[in-house]
């Protein structure tokens, strides 16, 4: 009998989406967060793995001995040295779909909690007993017809145009390339072709890029001098497409009015500047952070590891360069 394949999920995850994986393989599943040596140092046994929380580096994919294909834990890939991963015939599978609807939501919760002074008026009420209310106190601002300028008008950028319409917002994008009509009409959006127009024009930014090297500090202080010193700026994409201490500088400068955070450049840190501000809301980085969603999300990395171990399918592929590399099932 042949012995089973070893399969690697290097930090613990909701452990309902695993059972597939145990049943079928020898699993690897940490019930602790495990320094990453420890890791290093026994991943050369391993046929596949799942990268949650786990740098996959050139250290890392020097290690993967045996590994035939990764998947990681969420649509976006950048933790991974993808053409390090190509050289050695690792195939890598992500989920480009299941993150959508949560990253929207909590891209609206941001949204809304900054202003209209949510956990701001929160925070108040259970240290200042005798905090004033009245008619002009703790005033935030609505949402009905401002002007909201989507960055990245992808799968999670259409989901929050869907759910800023019922707010009454004025939508509009800014993109690569812009969508057909009928897809416009049907997010009652509107192409903004240049990127420092929208910045100009919206009352709130939302940013939900990928992080490449074109993306890399996309923002900066030229590009919050640009926005109105009314507007909001909210981050559920990469926290390096942004510079931290440019985004600081511009709300001590009161540059813009406030700004809802969900990743950050340098995670799990967190500039203490941030903390101290009553117009910032902080999330840690838990945009898809609800029981269904992370759930479901270890599922389809199951399932990215056994169609390609069982089947030889790759439907997830993100790097169809390595192919030509891959290492015998």
């Amino acid at each position: 009998m042949a012995a089973k394949r070893k399969i690697m999920v290097p930090y613990p995850v909701l452990k309902e989406g695993l059972t597939e994986l145990f049943e079928r393989y020898e699993v690897y599943y940490p019930d602790r967060i495990v320094p990453r040596q420890e890791i290093l140092d026994v991943l050369p046994q391993y046929d596949a793995l799942i990268s949650c929380g786990f740098l996959a580096n050139a250290e890392a994919i020097e290690r993967m001995d045996n590994v035939k294909v990764m998947s990681t834990y969420g649509v976006g890939y950048d933790n991974v040295d993808l053409k390090k991963m190509n050289e050695k015939g690792i195939l890598v599978c992500n989920l480009p779909d299941i993150v959508t609807e949560s990253t929207a939501e909590f891209a609206m919760g941001l949204m809304l909690g900054v202003m209209r002074r949510i956990p701001e008026t929160d925070h108040k009420l259970r240290l200042i007993p005798d905090l004033r209310w009245g008619p002009i106190a703790n005033l935030g601002h609505g949402l009905n017809g401002k002007k909201l300028g989507i960055v990245g008008m992808g799968r999670i950028g259409r989901a929050v145009a869907r759910r800023a319409k019922p707010f009454l917002m004025d939508i509009s994008y800014h993109n690569r390339h812009q969508l057909p009509p009928e897809v416009e009409a049907e997010y009652g959006a509107t192409y903004v072709p240049s990127f420092e127009q929208i910045l100009k024009e919206s009352d709130v930014v939302i940013v939900n890029l990928p992080l490449t090297p074109e993306t890399r500090h996309k923002f900066n202080l030229a590009q919050f001098e640009m926005m109105k010193r009314s507007a909001y700026f909210i981050n559920v994409g990469r926290g390096p497409i942004v510079n931290e201490p440019d985004l600081i500088e511009a709300l001590e400068k009161g540059l813009i009015a406030g700004a809802g955070l969900d990743v950050f450049e340098h995670e799990p840190n967190i500039p203490n500047a941030f903390k101290g501000m009553p117009n910032v809301v902080l999330g840690a980085h838990m945009a898809t952070a609800t029981v269904e969603t992370r759930t479901e999300m270890v599922r389809l990395a199951c399932k990215n590891i056994i169609d390609y171990l069982e089947y030889g399918k790759h439907p997830n592929l993100v790097n169809p360069e390595a192919l030509a590399n891959r290492r015998p099932l």
